[in-house]
This record gives structure tokens, sequence and C-alpha cells, in this order.
């Protein structure tokens, strides 16, 4: 719910106008899968070396749910599929190689801000419990074991005869462990959060459909996050995240047709126009495209997956997923404008 309602708000920060996002060379997701990005980079870096601080249920809700809803490969494939049949060859392809590179690179910066946080934080709290300590230079190196299928191991460090795990942890340590593992406050933050969204849907009638798609948001990430238990499926090829971003770019194509076909407009923020002046079918394909495409497909995953494949793997995953998304939806597309005699240009 969370990752869906930043993302549209990210998207209304970026663009404010449509006609403005049409021409743009930057996505309407652009800033929301940059920011979803990093911080899945960041989390799940520093669960890699933070292993007993981060349980397993932090690391999922927020790479998996939130980063996941956050950032979009449906509306990404989707804006680069109308620029190509509004013949905008410029646009379409800097839109994509600007998109992969940033995306890409976000998930990377995540990577190294995580180890730059954890080895900030471990000194601080070094010496917080030992005030007289001597300047030294604490080290973290990634030991890479060379069984498959283990996770990267970091050394411990010894300080005046004690392990760092012996030191009392730090304020973010304990508020992160109480959390993630007390089944009493998730179900509270569950009910708070479940009980606002309801609140929203019956009393906020100008942003009704915004609060409905993040509640089909909730829909689209429960389905990826069980896709993705298939991703090891198939070797080298996470057929999973795979198959959702495909299906989901499917989808939102589709509804697109729809909208086209009965002339309805669909914004793709609640920041550029007052959802309830469109009609009803123009509120349906908005929660299907931004609240259950949105969430169903994901970027940082696929950016995360680009980076730990090996090299011709990762770029044969990416080209295979790309151009099967384009294709698949350019056919669907082109098949109805070609039947209608109509263009997009």
């Amino acid at each position: 719910i969370l990752g869906a309602l930043f993302r549209l708000i990210l998207v209304g920060v970026l663009f404010t106008d449509e006609e403005l996002q049409a021409s743009s060379v930057l996505s309407a997701p652009f800033l929301a899968n940059v920011v979803g990005c990093f911080v899945f980079g960041f989390t799940k870096e520093l669960s890699s070396l933070k292993v007993k601080a981060l349980p397993a249920i932090f690391t999922v809700a927020i790479t998996s749910w939130m980063c996941g809803s956050l950032t979009s490969f449906s509306s990404w494939n989707h804006d680069l599929l109308l620029k190509a049949f509004r013949k905008q060859p410029g646009p379409y392809i800097l839109s994509m190689g600007i998109g992969i590179a940033c995306f890409y690179s976000s998930v990377i910066f995540g990577f190294h801000m995580a180890r730059a946080f954890l080895f900030v934080e471990r000194v601080m709290c070094f010496r917080a419990c030992h005030p007289l300590l001597e300047e030294k230079t604490f080290r973290y190196e990634r030991t890479v074991e060379l069984t498959h299928g283990q996770e990267p191991t970091i050394p411990v460090h010894v300080v005046d005869g004690a392990t760092a795990d012996e030191h009392p942890r730090s304020i973010v340590d304990l508020f992160v462990h109480t959390v993630s593992s007390s089944v009493l406050v998730n179900v509270i933050l569950a009910s708070l959060i479940s009980l606002g969204l309801t609140l929203a849907i019956i009393f906020d009638t100008r942003n009704r459909a915004v609060w409905i798609a993040c509640f089909f948001s909730v829909i689209g990430a429960f389905l990826r996050y069980h896709l993705s238990r298939i991703n090891t499926t198939v070797p080298h090829f996470p057929i999973g995240t795979f198959t959702a971003n495909v299906i989901a770019s499917i989808i939102s194509t589709i509804a697109f047709v729809i909208s086209f076909a009965n002339g309805v407009t669909v914004p793709s923020s609640f920041f550029a126009s007052d959802l309830s002046a469109i009609s009803a079918l123009g509120r349906a394909v908005f929660v299907i495209q931004q609240g259950l495409c949105g969430s169903l497909s994901t970027f940082s995953s696929f950016a995360g997956e680009m980076h730990t494949l090996p090299v011709v793997k990762s770029y044969l995953y990416t080209c295979v997923t790309i151009v099967i998304s384009q294709l698949s939806c350019a056919a669907i597309l082109g098949f109805y404008l070609l039947a209608e005699h109509k263009s997009l240009a």
C-alpha cells in the first residue's frame, strides 16, 4: 500500500502536466523507480552484511513488498510503448537507455551506501561502549563463499577481547528487531493501515480511485511475491519476476486499449487532475494500471537480478524481458490500431 502510494506521489512530483510527460525522455515512474531501486539495494546489502540485526521478514517487507510496489516495470514499459507508437524514436531510445542505466546504478549506489552506513554505525557504537578506546580502523570485508547458494559472510572483528556481537545493539538495531519480530506490533500496524485506507475510500471522494488503487496494489504484490518463489526453477533466469513483469505489461496495455477505444484519458497520478471528474471507466483503468499492474510488476527486483546474475546471463535476461514485454504489448496495441485504422501520433 505504502509503496504504491509513494509511487503515485512521486509521479505527480516529477510530472504535473500530461503533455510534458508524453514528450519527456524520462518515463512517468522514473523518480519512483530510482528511489525504489536505491532502497532495495540498501536494504539487501544491509541484510547480507548485518545478518543478525535484520530479520528476514523485515528484509522481505522492504525489498519485495514496499520496493516492489514503489517501482513499476509495466508503467515504464507502457511509457516506452506510447513513445514508439507516437513515432518518437529519439525519446524512445533515450528513455530506455537512461532508465536502465539510472535504475541499475541506483541499486549499486544502495549497496555502497549500506556498507558506508554499517561502517559508521558500528564505529560509533564501539566508541560509545569504549570511550577510552584508542583510535582504530574498522574494515568490513565481504567474503563470498565458493559453495553455491550460501550467503556472503563477514569476518567478526575483536575489540579488547570481545566480539562485535557481544556489544549492545544500537537503537536502530533494537527498533528494527522489535518491529519485525513482534506479532502484536505487526497486527496493530496492519490494522491501522487497513482502517485508514477504508476511511479514505469512504470519505475522500476526490481521490477515491487512488485509495482503491492502493488496495489493488496489495493483490498485485501478493501475486508477484508468490511468483518469485519459482525464480530458481530455471537456472540463471528468474522466471517468476519475468512472468510478473510481462503479464503486468500485457494487462496494462489491454486496459489502455479499452480506455483509448472509448475516448477516455487516464492520468498517471492524482496530482495531474481531479480523478472524481473522470468517468467510471477511466477510474477503473487507473486502478488496474497503477494499482494492480504497477505492483504486480517490479523494477527493483529486476535491476537487482541484473546485478547478481553472471554477466552473460544478466544481459540475456535483461534483453529477453524487455524485448518480450515490448513485442507482446506492441502486438496488442498495433493490432487494435490497425483494425480500427487509428493512430497515436
